[in-house]
């Protein structure tokens, strides 16, 4: 059951490379997704920002 309409919690998924990381990428874009966040495999959870996370999504063209 969904806690949210808009909402979801996304699965924890272990990258195998560069090649599964764009399949995953991929699909979750053509899914109508955002994008992902890349995690440090070992970093621990901190508030606020940090570097041992990466967005990863695509940005809008610019408007002519």
């Amino acid at each position: 059951m969904a806690l949210h309409k808009f909402i979801q919690v996304a699965p924890y998924v272990e990258c195998e490379g560069k090649t599964h990381l764009e399949n995953v990428f991929l699909d979750i874009i053509e899914n109508k997704g955002e994008g992902i966040i890349l995690r440090l495999p070992n970093a621990s959870h901190k508030g606020g920002r940090t570097s041992d996370y990466l967005k990863f999504k695509v940005l809008p063209l610019p408007l002519p």
